[in-house]
């Protein structure tokens, strides 16, 4: 059987699979939901923040020096979204993905990308 068999093959197998879908109120956990045909249904808001320019970044700088302010960035970036009572769902080099959930979900993500803004354009002193 070549790649396209295989392909199509899968994709009838998934695509004809009954699926065990429960309602949540808290973001699952690997561990807690089935990962055969299993899937958490959620009123939730994701947000997706990434740093402008860190191809430039990296190209223009040390590499030490470009990993030192990507970390930063993620650093900072974590620390709002926890503190807005977001989870981190990922990272993806200079990118973090983050959930909300609950009654201010929206507001909560809306305020969460604001504050990101306003922790990396604002300088600070130390």
């Amino acid at each position: 059987m070549g790649l396209a068999d295989d392909i199509r093959s899968a994709v009838t197998t998934v695509a004809g699979a009954d699926w065990n879908i429960r309602k949540g109120n808290v973001v699952p956990t690997t561990e807690s939901i089935t990962l055969k045909n299993g899937a958490v249904e959620l009123d939730a808001v994701y947000l997706y923040a990434d740093m402008a320019d860190s191809t430039g970044l990296a190209r223009d700088f040390p590499k030490t020096t470009a990993a030192k302010v990507i970390r930063c960035y993620l650093d900072a970036t974590c620390r709002v979204i926890k503190a807005k009572g977001g989870e981190i769902r990922s990272f993806d080099g200079d990118r973090v993905m983050a959930i909300f959930i609950g009654s201010n979900k929206n507001t909560a993500a809306a305020e969460c990308g604001l504050m990101i803004n306003h922790a990396v354009s604002e300088p600070f002193s130390s």
